[in-house]
This record gives structure tokens, C-alpha cells and sequence, in this order.
């Protein structure tokens, strides 16, 4: 993160497809185990990313600890120009 890109979307994670309490995801699909973004909001300096743990499954059609989500994001127009 970090690359002057103010918000990313991303998802394809599956919340870690399996996830222990305090710790967050196990083994995410293309991050391998312990994934570093596997649900929830990351900020890095200017860079703010929603990761969803979505309503799919992997391979392997089976989750645990770990509900499925949709995210709802409402974006509001922040105007810093003091003529608009």
C-alpha cells in the first residue's frame, strides 16, 4: 500500500477462510498462511483499503469462525476548495 491511491477495494481473500479468535485468518487463498490483509480496513499513510471476506468459498467450499460478508461503503464528496 502506500502508493498515492487514496482508497482500494479488494477481496478474493475469504476472511482467511479459516480463522482463530484474536489471531483474524489462517491460510487465505494466494497469500498463503497467516495472510497479512485478510478482512477489515488497512490505512498506510494516504492509502485506505477495505478487504471483504465476501460470500464465496475457495476450493474448498467449507469456512471456519468466519461469516461471510457484503460491504456497504458510502463515499461523500469532501470539498477542500473554498469556492464549491
Amino acid at each position: 500500500m502506500g502508493s498515492g491511491i487514496d482508497l482500494v477495494f479488494a477481496g478474493h481473500a475469504h476472511g482467511g477462510q479459516f480463522r482463530l479468535p484474536f489471531i483474524g485468518g489462517v491460510v487465505a487463498p494466494n497469500q498463503g498462511l497467516s495472510p497479512e490483509y485478510d478482512a477489515g480496513l488497512y490505512t498506510d499513510d494516504s492509502t485506505n483499503m477495505v478487504v471483504s471476506r465476501s460470500i464465496g468459498n475457495n476450493i474448498i467450499p467449507l469456512r471456519f469462525n468466519n461469516r461471510t460478508e457484503i460491504v456497504l461503503v458510502e463515499l461523500n464528496k469532501v470539498c477542500n476548495n473554498i469556492y464549491n
